[in-house]
């Protein structure tokens, strides 16, 4: 059987979501611990997205496949009695053997939350980025914008990663602020390591009056790193959900 969960976490306190040969403190390692007691039988799981240390997901997928006939719906409450509540199944689905939760990925969408009261939110923060001075939003919006499309994102990737290329389609970035809290909602075809939380951190220098509103498009062109912002702290980001295409999942 070839089954598919969607997972919510909350990443504070874990060390990412892939599993690490230094530590058994991962997303992927609690989850797999967990569904091969249900299952009895050794298995791997695969993420169709590996989120850093510190970040959030409320719509990541997994897939795991399994000899045990259980019902796929009998997941989410069995695994959720297993798991600690910082982890949560949302939804469970039986997919043919052939679909691949990473592979068949057609876009994902991240948001980054950054609260700006001047005295933090006890309630949002150990989710958001807070930042008490002020921010020119206008201006920031605009800019925000300049990344939709299809770009070389060199210039947005953390040291450390090794990729085929640093090509990617951002098909939407719209910012919006209610209650003093700014999201950055960001729908692309994929992301390099960091990538998002140089966005944030870029904005912010943008709100402020450090960079100028062009400053991602420049980038297109020097594709340098340091010609953008500081990279914005883990917590501030949520892994919103992994899109695929309609029906696969039904």
């Amino acid at each position: 059987m070839n089954i598919v969960l969607k997972v919510g976490y909350n990443g504070n306190g874990y060390n990412g979501f892939q599993r690490q040969k230094n530590t058994d403190n991962t997303i992927e390692h609690i989850l797999e611990q967990s569904i091969m007691k249900v299952v009895e039988e050794p298995l791997t799981i695969i993420g169709a997205s590996r989120t850093d240390s510190g970040v959030h997901a409320q719509g990541q997928m997994i897939q795991f496949r399994t000899r045990k006939k259980i019902p796929y719906e009998k997941y989410v409450p069995i695994l959720n009695d297993l798991l600690p509540e910082t982890i949560r199944i949302y939804e469970s689905y039986f997919v043919p053997d052939d679909f691949h939760v990473r592979y068949q990925v057609l876009k994902k969408k991240y948001l980054y939350r950054i609260d700006i009261n001047k005295v933090p939110n006890v309630f949002v923060l150990p989710f958001t980025y807070h930042f008490s001075q002020s921010l020119d939003i206008e201006k920031m919006t605009k800019a925000f914008k300049t990344i939709e499309g299809e770009h070389n994102f060199r210039a947005f990737c953390a040291t450390g990663s090794s990729v085929k290329t640093h090509v990617r389609q951002i098909f939407e970035a719209v910012l919006f602020e209610d209650n003093n809290i700014i999201t950055l909602s960001i729908t692309g075809n994929g992301f390099l390591y960091n990538m998002i939380r140089i966005i944030a951190g870029t904005l912010v220098d943008i709100g402020r009056g450090f960079l100028k509103e062009d400053v991602f498009l420049k980038s297109f062109n020097t594709l340098r790193r340091e010609t953008l912002g500081k990279t914005a702290p883990s917590k501030g980001l949520v892994l919103q959900e992994i899109i695929y295409e309609k029906g696969v999942l039904s």
